[in-house]
């Protein structure tokens, strides 16, 4: 099975949490939290700094918890210019390189010779995070 939600996961629907307490408290905040019909995905995103002591074990921890608790597919996205220091099983990594690439293949697919607003937004953004790599 893949980690990450596929297609028709996210078609489905989803909500996004920013700086999101997971457990409820103050600890454990994730960057990003996304929560689907079937899946349950956080990202942790670097870009100057270093994981914090323990954080993704800490993190991979909490994300069972509360996807066993909801009965969904937990993801942990980590992404960071390089590699995590204590890397958990079934974390998956990605760079700002990955993101870059990614930006620019999604920008660049035009239809009938168009160019609409949300593929210049990628361009732009892709440009703008490619100075995190």
């Amino acid at each position: 099975m893949d980690l990450l939600p596929d297609e028709a996961d996210v078609r489905a629907g989803y909500v996004v949490r920013i700086e999101d307490c997971p457990l409820g408290g103050g600890e454990n905040r994730v960057d990003l939290s996304i929560e689907g019909r079937k899946f349950l995905l956080f990202v942790e995103v670097k870009i100057d700094a270093r994981e914090g002591r323990e954080q993704l074990p800490r993190y991979d921890l909490v994300l069972r918890a509360k996807a066993a608790l909801l009965n969904k597919r937990p993801a942990l996205i980590y992404l960071s210019p390089r590699s995590p220091e204590n890397r958990p099983p079934d974390i998956v990594h990605a760079t700002w390189n990955d993101v870059v690439f990614a930006a620019r293949q999604a920008g660049t697919m035009d239809r009938f010779g168009e160019r609409p607003l949300f593929s210049v937004l990628l361009l732009q953004f892709a440009a703008h995070v490619a100075a995190f790599t």
